[in-house]
């Protein structure tokens, strides 16, 4: 089932299992209701199908913070592209293994973001156009990051992978490489150091 509420603390709260009416569910809510109230979104959901929009895409939300809870195993596609997403927290023990793709595109008021360790797939665009971004943290399971994944970063200054990463480095500079250093994935715009 799916349900979607604003908690006693005025947060908007997503719970779902296994549904893939997400976009319909969203239909019903007001944007009127959402954007007035909204603060922070908290994500259970153990799975949901990607999107095709983000019901929190709106230039009349004031930034709000996101919370991913243990259970959630994928954060869909286009999830909060376009958002106002301010800071992303993700549950001590959650399980999430991918992020979609573009879930994060155009979130201008994101500067920095942690990658967990059990993240395994970064999706194309999943952080494309995010301009305010400064700081991308990678960490140790990180197989594949797809095409376009930090495009348009321009305030990007390094893309920290963990040492024990057995796919992906980064250098003193926080320029992304492949495990030996002999491929750049991704320079930032604005190298620290530089």
């Amino acid at each position: 089932g799916f349900r979607a509420y604003v908690d006693s603390s005025e947060n908007f709260v997503v719970e779902c299992a296994y549904s893939n009416a997400i976009d319909e569910a969203f239909a019903h809510l007001t944007k009127t209701y959402i954007y007035d109230k909204l603060g922070k979104v908290t994500f259970n959901a153990i799975y949901c199908a990607d999107m095709s929009y983000s019901p929190f895409s709106s230039g009349e939300s004031n930034g709000f913070s996101v919370e991913f809870g243990a259970k959630v195993a994928k954060i869909p596609a286009y999830l909060f592209h376009n958002c106002n997403v301010t800071s992303v927290t993700f549950a001590n023990n959650c399980i999430c293994t991918e992020i979609g793709e573009r879930a994060f595109y155009g979130c201008n008021d994101m500067v920095s973001f942690v990658v967990p360790d059990y993240v395994t797939t970064i999706g194309s665009y999943a952080f494309y156009s995010c301009y305010n971004l400064t700081s991308l943290t990678v960490g140790s399971s990180i197989t594949t990051i797809n095409s376009y994944a930090f495009q348009y970063c321009y305030d990007l200054t390094g893309i920290w992978v963990d040492p024990n990463n057995q796919n992906y480095s980064s250098d003193t500079k926080g320029v992304l490489f492949n495990k030996d250093k002999t491929t750049v994935v991704e320079a930032p715009r604005k190298l620290s150091g530089a």
